[in-house]
Formats: structure tokens, C-alpha cells, sequence
């Protein structure tokens, strides 16, 4: 009797102990989409739609039910033909605090037991996030560059099954005031939706 009372406190303190475990979740992963880039300087405006891909990195923290905080830390360049035979390429790193909440869990059995993973299911997450970024800017008759801050905010939807694997898209748009290339009121703005595949650590 010992020692199936021992067994079972045993069983009952890994539960918790998974349980708790499982409000942190940290994520690697890739996405690839297609962008659309607003260019404006004094003389004009142009425009032009072409590839964005990235790799991501995401903490996740249960803090509530179905809500989490978290910090999204991005590597993403875009490749833009402009119309008017203007070529734009870009390459950002952006620091994101983001908020998640789960619409759709999934709760698995474990030892007969439903087990708790916190993000299993479908979330719509929302980030707002500041960066830094390089812009190459080639044209017929010479080229511009500038390395300065952006800022940035995305919407996403995502399924992250009970493996480890998840699956998703986001909608993301970025601001850049380049000011390095002096006060002639230049700026850009990509506009991207991305598909993107996640792997889950446990921690």
C-alpha cells in the first residue's frame, strides 16, 4: 500500500510539475510571403509588390486561461521590383512584445488524465515592435542606403498542434522614415502576408 501511495504522489507531483511547465513555450521558426513596398521621396511615390522571408523567434507565458505575453524577435528581408525600374531590398531586425489568446484548445489525454499545454489549439496573436533595419534603393542613375530605426505591428492566426510542430499566417507592415538619406522627405512602407512553420521546445 506504501507503495502505491508513493507511485501515485509520485504521478500526481510530475503532473504539476508539467502542468507548470507548459505555461512557457519557446518557438523557432521560418516564414515566406509576399510584400507590397510604398516608396515616397520628394519626387514621387512608387510601388511594387515582391517576396518577404524571415527567420522568428518566440517566449511565450500563459498568464490568464487562454492569454499570453510574449516577445517575438524577427530576421526578415524583402526584395522589391519598383515600378519606374527601381529596385529596393531590405534587410530588418525587430524586437516585438505580443500579446496571444486562444480561440480553439486542444487538451490531449496523458496517464488518463487530460494534459495541459497551454498554447495547443488556435490563437490570433497581435505584436508591436520596434527595430532596425537597412534599405538599398537602386535606380537607373545611382543608388541610396540607410541604416536607421523602424517601427512595426502584425496580426496573426495560428495552429500549433499537440506535436511540436505549428503552422500559421500573418499579416505584418512596416514603417521606415528614412532618415539617413537626409530631409528630402523620404519613406517607406512594406505591407507583407507570410506563411510561417514553427517548431516548439519544451522548457
Amino acid at each position: 500500500m506504501k507503495l502505491v501511495n508513493g507511485l501515485v504522489t509520485s504521478l500526481l507531483l510530475i503532473s504539476l510539475n508539467v502542468s507548470a511547465q507548459e505555461r512557457d513555450d519557446i518557438f523557432v521558426g521560418a516564414k515566406v510571403g509576399i510584400s507590397n513596398v510604398d516608396f515616397n521621396s520628394y519626387q514621387g511615390s512608387k510601388s511594387g509588390s515582391g517576396v518577404d522571408y524571415g527567420l522568428e523567434f518566440t517566449w511565450l507565458h500563459n498568464i490568464y486561461q487562454n492569454i499570453s505575453l510574449g516577445v517575438n524577435l524577427s530576421l526578415d528581408r524583402f526584395e522589391n521590383q519598383l515600378y519606374g525600374k527601381f529596385d529596393s531590398n531590405h534587410s530588418s531586425l525587430i524586437i516585438s512584445p505580443m500579446i496571444s489568446y486562444r480561440i480553439v484548445a486542444l487538451t490531449p489525454k496523458y496517464l488518463g488524465k487530460n494534459y495541459i499545454r497551454y498554447h495547443d489549439g488556435l490563437s490570433v496573436y497581435f505584436k508591436l515592435g520596434l527595430g532596425w533595419a537597412q534599405s538599398d534603393i537602386t535606380y537607373s542613375n545611382g543608388s541610396m542606403r540607410d541604416d536607421g530605426a523602424i517601427d512595426s505591428w502584425g496580426l496573426g492566426l495560428k495552429w500549433q498542434s499537440t506535436s511540436n510542430w505549428a503552422i500559421g499566417i500573418e499579416y505584418n507592415q512596416l514603417d521606415n522614415h528614412l532618415w539617413g538619406l537626409g530631409e528630402q522627405n523620404y519613406s517607406l512602407k512594406n505591407k507583407s502576408v507570410m506563411g510561417i512553420i514553427n517548431y516548439r521546445f519544451d522548457t
